[in-house]
């Protein structure tokens, strides 16, 4: 097992560079080429999971054509992502951009306020009150090494024009929608999902699950390339650190799915 930080974010350097989707898509899938398969040297069966934006993240990386051979399944724990609009005219997803100047001074306005939160959201008794928001069910486990684990990063000096840039990201270029990673995913899906998160609500995930079914067939769990097992989490944003124990059996049992045991 492999975990690794996003480029911008935890203990990861901060460049100062535009951030999109495409960044952290492209970071998961070299990992995998040159870490986990070792250059391509080493043939080993793959899956990808991911938190909040690791979980759109390991999405998006899931439909990448460069990890076909290898992805056996994709595993979402309260995974992030906008969905299409159904109600959305054409007109309105072609809409124009802003007049250049009105764009610069909202920009600036938006950096001043972003790097005001910033510079608030960063203190530790606020991460822990944060923390203690989306950690609903076991508020005990926000402890000083969790709070430290945040604070210490956002104290890099390039830290708060990385937070800008990754807040502002929408407007980086166009980013895919769930609904289209969804319709190309060929691999197992599990949702792993918090069901007390205040954050991303479990609608998200009754969204997903009849998104898939409407992509890939309402199949139970049982055929087809890319079936979905859901299992609802007693917990809340980060089930996996909230409530390990729930979220490592539903893993370990999707992983003796989507694995080839005898071969691990």
């Amino acid at each position: 097992v492999y975990a690794l930080d996003l480029l911008g974010f935890g203990w990861t350097d901060k460049p100062v560079q535009d951030y999109d989707a495409s960044v952290w898509r492209d970071q998961v899938v070299d990992f995998v080429h040159d870490v986990v398969l070792d250059g391509g040297r080493r043939r080993r069966d793959v899956a990808i999971a991911g938190n909040s934006l690791g979980g759109y993240t390991a999405l998006f990386a899931s439909t990448d054509e460069r990890l076909a051979d290898v992805l056996r399944g994709t595993v979402l724990l309260n995974g992030a992502g906008q969905f299409r609009d159904p109600d959305a005219t054409p007109a309105e997803e072609e809409a124009e951009r802003p007049n250049p100047i009105i764009e610069s001074v909202s920009a600036a306005i938006q950096r001043f306020v972003i790097a005001c939160s910033f510079v608030y959201t960063k203190q530790p008794m606020r991460i822990a009150q944060i923390l203690k928001n989306v950690y609903p069910v076991t508020a005990d486990n926000v402890d000083r090494e969790l709070v430290s684990s945040i604070h210490t990063p956002a104290l890099d000096p390039d830290a708060p024009e990385v937070f800008f840039r990754v807040i502002t990201r929408k407007g980086r270029g166009e980013q895919p929608l769930v609904d289209d990673l969804l319709r190309e995913l060929k691999t197992p899906l599990l949702l792993a999902w918090g069901r007390e998160d205040p954050w991303i609500r479990p609608a998200a995930a009754d969204k997903i699950e009849m998104l898939h079914a409407e992509f890939h067939g309402d199949n139970g769990g049982s055929d087809g390339p890319s079936w979905l097992q859901r299992v609802d989490i007693d917990a809340g944003h980060c089930p996996h650190d909230e409530n390990p124990v729930a979220v490592n059996k539903a893993i370990l049992d999707f992983a003796e799915k989507v694995f080839d045991v005898t071969s691990v």
